[in-house]
């Protein structure tokens, strides 16, 4: 597979039918092109992930269906019903530790390291999410750069090695100090600029993309609100955020700017967040490039390292 694929797939009453055409991968392609990946069954909220890993070891297709949904940008943060996410479940981590063992970056191939930064260090389920980023990146290997001369392999901020004691002001030091490690040896860096505590993204992942950037690395932002949110509402323009989190803004004389309740500017540069965090993001010709998930910027990321 080498062409990016559409966030389309068969509808949740076609899992079925998905799991037949995994037997052949032409049958398979032309299933890929019907209804959004992420469509939830009206009763249960089911997506064709949680189905899908519902069945897992009840059918010898079953680990074929998932990754074929993963790598056509399937998430597991979305709740059914019961509020139930994918990535919680011990069935699915045991899969994805598994890709982390099997998809190995070919060693005869240079390898571009990729921090892989965001709030994801917040949540309950951190280690999982995590480890489901990183088996993003080896299964890009084998999906999408089987003809390239490099490979990509994740660096989540846990694999400095580190483990806090006491979760007190020294172990805040040296979580900071493995950090650094890890960045200094990656040569690019995958950001969630996720709105998180207010309208503007985790402080610790803009310091780590200027940190980056101060290095002339390949800087790459995307906005996944899933894992945090219930309601998705992709990369907004920062001014809405602002208004979503503070109130009502007001238009101001000479040039009818935005001003806060605080009478503060807001941002009027139609940028998804601060602009010193949004063009270090850019292309090359300088078009906003924030895809709306980890996979998708998994694109953004090989069209920069490809002209390296």
């Amino acid at each position: 597979m080498n062409e990016r694929p559409n966030k389309t797939i068969t509808t949740i009453k076609g899992f079925s039918v998905l799991e037949k055409a995994t037997e052949n991968t032409d049958s398979l392609q032309k299933h890929l092109a019907i209804n959004h990946i992420d469509s939830q069954e009206e009763n249960t909220g089911y997506t064709l992930l949680h189905k899908a890993v519902e069945s897992l070891n009840k059918s010898k297709n079953t680990k074929k269906i998932i990754e074929t949904l993963i790598v056509h940008g399937a998430s597991p943060y979305i709740k059914d019903k019961k509020g139930r996410r994918v990535i919680e479940n011990k069935t699915f981590q045991n899969y994805v530790n598994e890709i982390l063992e099997t998809h190995k970056p070919d060693s005869s191939k240079k390898t571009y390291f990729v921090y892989l930064a965001g709030p994801e260090v917040f949540l309950t389920f951190n280690q999982q999410a995590g480890k489901f980023i990183k088996a993003q990146t080896l299964l890009f290997n084998t999906y999408y750069l089987q003809s390239a001369p490099y490979n990509i392999e994740g660096l989540y901020p846990f694999d400095s090695g580190y483990r806090p004691k006491n979760m007190d002001f020294q172990d805040g030091i040296n979580i900071y100090k493995g950090d650094i490690d890890l960045m200094n040896r990656s040569q690019a860096i995958l950001a969630n600029m996720v709105k998180f505590r207010g309208p503007g993204m985790d402080g610790g992942t803009a310091f780590e993309m200027g940190y980056m950037t101060a290095q002339g690395k390949v800087i790459v932002g995307y906005y996944d609100e899933r894992p945090y949110f219930d309601n998705y509402k992709s990369n907004r323009h920062y001014k809405k955020k602002v208004k979503e989190e503070i109130g009502e803004l007001t238009k101001k004389p000479p040039y009818n700017l935005m001003y806060d309740k605080n009478n503060l500017l807001v941002e009027p540069f139609e940028m998804p967040d601060n602009l010193m965090m949004i063009v270090p993001t850019l292309t090359p010709e300088e078009n906003l490039n924030i895809a709306d998930s980890s996979w998708e910027a998994l694109f953004c990321l090989k069209e920069k390292l490809d002209v390296l």
